[in-house]
């Protein structure tokens, strides 16, 4: 919606225009803010991938987004224990993928996930209530429910608009939003009159 009032903005109608033509091209216009948008973090998120994998990518396009991460890692002494990792919970009936599942200096099981996010400058980055229910889904998954309170995990927020601006967002015990996953998981279930646990029984 915030998209289609900035287009509506950048192109305003024409006197010899239709009201309908202008609506159409506004919506379109707008669109393309959107597709933009998820195509760079589309790209960001597969030259990660091939960066932290080690593999070769457009470092010239996309190395100013991938370079502060991979610092981050090695500061940080991540020992990487797998990436792109699918995860399946068969007993909530849920799947994902994981960006990132690692070992901390200490030992303490690690998870990380990655988004492309567009800041400002100055303006503080914060994770949304589903980043950490997303990333506590995952942990539970990987490590174990009875270990949820060990995992350390992290939300990196790579900045689209800032190039080079790459925000480090750590949680702490994520237990809270692996209870609050799980109640919003059943009510998917109970609305959608789906459970995944049951298919193919």
């Amino acid at each position: 919606m915030k998209q289609v009032a900035l287009a509506a903005l950048r192109m305003p109608k024409a006197e010899t225009e239709s009201e309908e033509y202008w609506v159409r091209r506004v919506i379109e216009g707008a669109f393309e803010q959107v597709e933009d948008a998820a195509d760079v973090g589309s790209s960001v998120h597969a030259a990660l991938e091939a960066g932290v994998a080690g593999d070769e990518y457009d470092e010239a396009r996309w190395g100013v987004y991938v370079r502060p991460v991979l610092d981050g890692i090695a500061s940080r002494a991540l020992a990487v224990t797998a990436r792109e990792k699918t995860l399946v919970n068969a007993s909530h009936g849920f799947a994902g993928t994981a960006d990132l599942l690692f070992t901390w200096p200490d030992g303490n099981p690690g998870i990380l996930d990655y988004k492309t996010k567009k800041t400002k400058p100055g303006e503080k980055v914060e994770a949304y209530d589903e980043h950490r229910m997303q990333i506590a889904a995952y942990a539970a998954t990987e490590y174990g429910e009875v270990n949820i309170g060990r995992v350390r995990a992290v939300n990196v927020f790579v900045s689209s608009t800032e190039p080079g601006r790459v925000e480090w967002v750590h949680h702490g015990d994520l237990s809270p939003d692996w209870d609050a996953f799980m109640l919003l998981c059943g009510l998917w279930r109970h609305l959608k009159g789906y459970d995944p646990r049951c298919a193919g029984n």
